[in-house]
Formats: C-alpha cells, structure tokens, sequence
C-alpha cells in the first residue's frame, strides 16, 4: 500500500478513536448485590464431571444498587470430578434502570469455585442494551457465597466499571 494512503487511513482512525473518546461519558464505578434462584434444564455425567444447562426465572433475579431491576439468566454449569465448580458462560437478560436511565441489557458472565463450599467469583461484561441504556458500556467481577442449592435463593456482589458511550 501507498506509504502517504498509510499516513492519512492512520489519521483518520486516529481522529475517529479521539472523537468517540471524547463522546463518551467517563467511566464511573458500579456496585451493588445481585440475587437468583438457579433452576436445571438439563444435566449429564461425562467421566464423573456433571454438565448442567441451568436457568434462573420465576423468581426472577433482583439486581439492586448501581444496577435496579431484574434478570432471567441462561448459563452452563461444570461440577468437575476434583470437586470444582465452573460457570463457563452466561446471559443475564436485565430489565431495569441504571441511575436514571432506564431500558434493558444482556449481560455475560463466567466464574468459578474450587468446590461446593467456596465462594464464586467471576467476571462480567455489558454485552448490548435498549431504550435508555442502548450506550452503556461496562465490565467488572462479581463473587461471594451464591446460591446454596437447586432452587435455594443466594447472592453475590458485583462491582465495575461503567460509561456511556455516545459516538
């Protein structure tokens, strides 16, 4: 490629790095407590590791503090033959309000536990949104004791880092 088509295509996505940097609200730390009840759809046992397709639904989950509202989740679970416990991947569908912009999110999440009497931890990430919060960005973690069976109600925290992004 022409070294001067270089230069310019480089100072155009430059120009345009800067201006979505400049559109988008500065990051602001999230925090808050998020409760659910997990539900099995389905399992199987593969060279004694337990492979879990699991839900949560009716209730559904309750976020409280930075994020206000509730979710239904899809997620893979691994209790793994060590003992550890494995959450690969998740969808957390999130109706609710963020400050006071409201609207919905989908939101991915994994963790993990070395056995059944630890606490997760995990990490998750704002994957998309609509109405009020179609701009929101974030990521951050989320740990504690969770849920302490099938059907039993738990808890953890989570905290981050979130912003708007206005480009």
């Amino acid at each position: 490629m022409n070294p001067k088509k270089l230069v310019t295509l480089y100072k155009y996505q430059e120009e345009r790095r800067v201006k979505k940097i400049s559109n988008s609200t500065p990051p602001t730390s999230a925090s808050g407590k998020w409760c659910y009840t997990p539900f099995i759809k389905d399992s199987r046992s593969v060279d004694d590791n337990m492979f879990m397709e699991a839900y949560t639904k009716d209730p559904p989950d309750d976020w409280t503090g930075t994020f206000d509202g509730n979710s239904e989740d899809i997620y893979s679970a691994v209790i793994l033959s060590t003992g550890a416990w494995e959450a690969p991947g998740g969808v957390a569908f999130f109706d609710g309000a963020v400050g006071n912009r409201k609207g919905t999110l989908v939101i991915w999440f994994s963790g993990n536990r070395p056995d059944a009497k630890a606490d997760w931890s995990g990490k998750w990430v704002i994957l998309r949104g609509t109405g009020e919060l179609a701009n929101l960005r974030g990521e951050g973690t989320w740990w504690g004791p969770g849920a302490p069976d099938v059907g039993k109600r738990g808890c953890v925290d989570y905290s981050g880092k979130i912003h708007f992004d206005n480009s």
